[in-house]
């Protein structure tokens, strides 16, 4: 049982399954490449790494936000009668788009 790569460039991991594969230390992470030589990492599977865990936090930290709990648990109507009565000056409206604005960012990403 070893580390290989194959002709066509892909790994695995297991008993060699052709004579022509290569054997190859183990690869450190998913995010790694062989170059023919060494492992080296692929900036693009990285930078999609790191944006996955972003959205993740940023999703996990609009559920915790009070003003987007409270306003998932609203109806449409309950939503307009709450924006009707709470935002009534340009403060209040800068703060309601600012929340939307966050819930937005983080859904646009799902899509």
């Amino acid at each position: 049982m070893g580390f290989y790569i194959d002709q066509s460039g892909r790994y695995y991991e297991g008993d060699k399954a052709s004579d022509a594969d290569s054997l190859v230390p183990q690869r450190p992470s998913y995010i790694h490449d062989w170059n023919g030589a060494t492992w080296v990492v692929n900036a693009a599977r990285q930078a999609a790494a790191t944006q996955a865990l972003q959205d993740i936090q940023d999703a996990s930290d609009a559920k915790a936000y009070a003003k987007l709990k409270a306003l998932s648990q609203m109806t449409p109507a309950q939503v307009q009668g709450w924006v009707t009565t709470n935002v009534t000056n340009l403060a209040q409206a800068q703060d309601a788009i600012a929340t939307l604005a966050i819930a937005v960012s983080v859904l646009i990403r799902r899509l």
